[in-house]
């Protein structure tokens, strides 16, 4: 597994001591309309879509660590968070978006292959296709919008 106590707490202080999250949402906010709804496919600990629930309508997070989304469902209950609801599920199931619904937005962060997210899951979203990487000089933060994507390097 990916998540285990070490990591949950270094990820943790980075978010905090980085800024890094607080950042992505005032990113997100800039180019998405309030009130849509989200997927964060591989949420882990949900700390960018928890810091974005008072800007969309309906978060779904989705993982396959049972354990982490525990994490993530007592943050999301201590904060009194009502429009975000976890799933464990891989997200390569084929029965997923028929079970939740196509949501306006889905979110990639920080793992995976872009091209293998534009095959699998270009059908299974609305509005946009949110793609953020990130090395250790820039942030990638790719917006897939039907028909069209932007790229954006935030430095």
């Amino acid at each position: 597994m990916f998540w285990n106590e070490d990591r949950i707490k270094w990820y943790l202080v980075a978010s905090e001591y980085t800024k890094y999250h607080d950042n992505m949402t005032l990113e997100i906010k800039k180019i998405i309309p309030k009130g849509e709804s989200l997927v964060d496919f591989g949420c882990g600990l949900g700390i960018l879509p928890m810091k974005l629930s008072d800007y969309f309508s309906d978060i779904i997070g989705l993982d396959y660590d049972e354990h982490v989304l525990g994490i993530l469902e007592d943050s999301i209950s201590k904060k009194n968070i009502k429009n975000f609801k976890t799933i464990c599920s891989n997200c390569y199931n084929g029965e997923l978006i028929e079970k939740i619904g196509k949501p306006d937005n889905i979110l990639f962060s920080h793992f995976g292959n872009i091209q293998d997210y534009f095959y699998n899951f270009y059908n299974s979203f609305n509005k946009r296709m949110i793609i953020i990487r990130n090395d250790v000089e820039k942030i990638l933060f790719i917006i897939t919008i039907k028909i069209q994507f932007k790229i954006f390097v935030i430095f």
